[in-house]
């Protein structure tokens, strides 16, 4: 099984750096084709993962269900970057954040399974993540988001922050291989959309194509990540 972990831990990576080069070049559909195999290939290497989990097959189980809406969200965002009406766009951004916020959830349960189903109060703060940067670049006006997406941001940063919140609790309460994995991966998740959401929405001078590469990389890492926190659950 260690030969089946090692390929789809490095297809992923090569398909989600392929997908970033492609998006840097304009070239969108080639680009959702190279990001769907690094998703297939996560899916796959988290299948791999859950079936070999030592212990705690509930917890796995539920950490692998979330690659499959991860995956769902992944196909309607990078439908997103079509040149479809707005109607359209709304529809694929609403569809994508609605996926990777189911993901969101079943993470945090799986990391809240693992640990016993304890979380430890000193890091709710935690909770406050991604909503202190959003509100914060709004007020300030270095960010401009759609009202319409707004809540749908909000709501989806909320749950990307319990996530860290379970993953970095499971780390303080029980530390191990396997939660220190998960931790690493969600902080990886929470970079790469902040990444995103610059990428999306921030007033910056600089080349936003160059935020593929984070973009792509770390979120896979988290998803590899996580994957690999099954095999020491």
């Amino acid at each position: 099984m260690i030969y089946y972990v090692c390929i789809f831990s490095s297809l992923t990576v090569i398909f989600s750096l392929l997908t970033a080069i492609l998006y840097h070049k304009d070239n969108y559909r080639l680009a959702k084709d190279a990001k769907m195999a690094a998703a297939t290939f996560f899916v796959a290497l988290g299948a791999v993962c859950c079936a070999t989990s030592p212990a705690n097959a509930a917890a796995s189980a539920i950490i692998f269900a979330g690659f499959i809406p991860s995956y769902l969200g992944d196909y309607f965002l990078a439908k997103k970057e079509y040149p479809i009406s707005e109607v359209g766009d709304h529809k694929a951004f609403c569809l994508g954040v609605t996926s990777f916020g189911v993901a969101q959830i079943l993470y945090f349960i799986g990391f809240a399974c693992a640990a016993d189903w304890k979380l430890s109060p000193l890091l709710i703060p935690l909770v406050a993540y991604s909503l202190i940067p959003t509100l914060g670049g709004i007020a300030s006006k270095l960010l401009s988001i759609d009202k319409k997406k707004l809540p749908i941001m909000i709501g989806y940063g909320v749950l990307l922050s319990l996530t860290l919140f379970s993953g970095a609790s499971r780390y303080y309460l029980y530390p191990s291989t396997g939660s220190l994995l998960a931790m690493i991966g969600a902080i990886c998740f929470c970079l790469s959309d902040s990444v995103l959401g610059s990428y999306y929405f921030a007033r910056i001078n600089i080349n936003k194509k160059i935020l593929n590469y984070p973009i792509m990389l770390l979120y896979f890492c988290a998803q590899i990540l996580y994957a690999l926190s099954m095999l020491y659950i």
